[in-house]
C-alpha cells in the first residue's frame, strides 16, 4: 500500500518540478528582457530567487521519496 502512494507523490513532484522549471526559465527571459532593456528587475530578478529555490526543495522532495522507495 505504501508504494503506490510513493509512486503517486514523485508523479505530483514531477509535475511540480516541471512546472518550476517552465517558471524559472519565463522569470529568466523577464529578467533579460527587463535588464536589456535598461529597466529596474530587482524584484523580477527577487522573484526568479524565490522560483529557483521552490524548484531545488521539489529536487530535494523527489530525492527523498526514491531514497524511501529504494529502500
Amino acid at each position: 500500500m505504501v508504494q503506490p502512494l510513493l509512486a503517486e507523490q514523485v508523479a505530483m513532484v514531477e509535475r511540480h518540478i516541471l512546472q518550476g522549471e517552465i517558471n524559472v526559465s519565463a522569470q529568466r527571459h523577464r529578467v533579460h528582457a527587463l535588464e536589456a532593456s535598461g529597466k529596474e528587475a530587482g524584484f523580477s530578478r527577487a522573484l526568479l530567487a524565490t522560483f529557483q529555490q521552490s524548484l531545488a526543495m521539489h529536487y530535494g522532495h523527489r530525492a527523498a521519496l526514491l531514497r524511501e522507495i529504494a529502500e
